[in-house]
């Protein structure tokens, strides 16, 4: 497997989207290849820090402006 395929499956790997086939060969490049495992475990800690992140607030009203932008069939400013 070329690292450059290897790092597009990261995401889906981590998601648990890949196949069992998939999944063996990525694991078995991974064995082998010191930079897709480093880019995993980047990937990884990102997933782990912005989980422990809660929502942003909404800023005070964004919701009726938005809802008044819809009904009027525009984009809010």
């Amino acid at each position: 497997m070329r690292c450059s395929h290897a790092k597009k499956q990261l995401t889906p790997y981590l998601d648990d989207r890949l196949s069992a086939d998939e999944r063996a060969l990525l694991e078995a490049h991974l064995k082998e290849c010191p930079d897709c495992a480093a880019e995993l475990a980047l990937q990884r800690g990102a997933g782990q820090a912005l989980a422990g992140v809660g929502p942003a607030p909404v800023p005070d009203g964004l919701s009726v402006r938005l809802a008044d932008a819809a009904l009027a069939g525009r984009t809010p400013e």
